[in-house]
């Protein structure tokens, strides 16, 4: 559907700082990356998405974007470090009418089976950044930008590790799991198939089609 065609691009004008646990990709695609951080499940007319915005998606979207500069990625990451952000859907889609917002009843981080929930009151220069995305998305996507909450969790503690660290969370909309799986593999250096010289995801440790370790 073109509308979330258009959210995929027109989100990317954020940013990030993408730390080494495994091995880094030396080039990472912003279209990859956001296709890690992008959730959506359909289940007939009703469509809901998580979009997880990291440090490393803010640089990235930022870099090559002539509204983008070292000083404003370097000030934003400031203020995201201890934040983990997410832009939430949940919406049902008719022919007759349209794009209906669901409410939005149950929104969890979950990490190591404990429960997070988001901040109520966001500490001014968090709550300067949240206010600037909605607007623009109302903008560029109709309704269905207006569907679109934003919810930011407390990370003082790293809840969520960095992007490279191996783990697991879990962000829980409306009682359906959006799972994500770190490192994520955009951002890591892709492996070789001995084989056949191929390369493939660099989470993967055998070629899926000759069974050969990826070096």
């Amino acid at each position: 559907m073109k509308v979330f065609k258009l959210f995929t691009l027109t989100i990317a004008l954020f940013v990030f700082n993408i730390y080494s646990a495994q091995t880094k990709a030396e080039h990472v695609e912003l279209t990859d990356l956001i296709r890690n951080l992008i959730q959506t499940t359909k289940d007939e007319k009703n469509i809901k998405q998580a979009f997880w915005l990291p440090k490393s998606y803010w640089e990235l979207a930022l870099k090559d974007s002539p509204y983008g500069n070292q000083s404003l990625i370097d000030e934003i990451n400031a203020v995201i470090e201890n934040y983990s952000i997410f832009a939430v859907t949940d919406v049902t889609i008719s022919h007759i009418t349209g794009i209906k917002k669901n409410t939005l009843t149950s929104i969890h981080l979950i990490v190591d089976d404990t429960q997070y929930a988001p901040i109520e009151m966001l500490p001014n220069d968090i709550e300067t950044i949240v206010s600037s995305i909605k607007p623009m998305l109302a903008k560029m996507l109709g309704d269905f930008g207006n569907s679109i909450e934003i919810f930011v969790f407390d990370n003082s503690n790293d809840i969520i590790p960095t992007n490279l660290e191996t783990s697991k969370f879990t962000l829980e909309v409306n009682t359906t799991n959006f799972d994500y799986y770190l490192p994520l593999s955009s951002l890591v250096e892709k492996k070789i198939c001995p084989v056949d010289k191929k390369a493939h995801n660099g989470n993967w440790m055998f070629c899926p089609w000759h069974g050969k370790k990826l070096k």
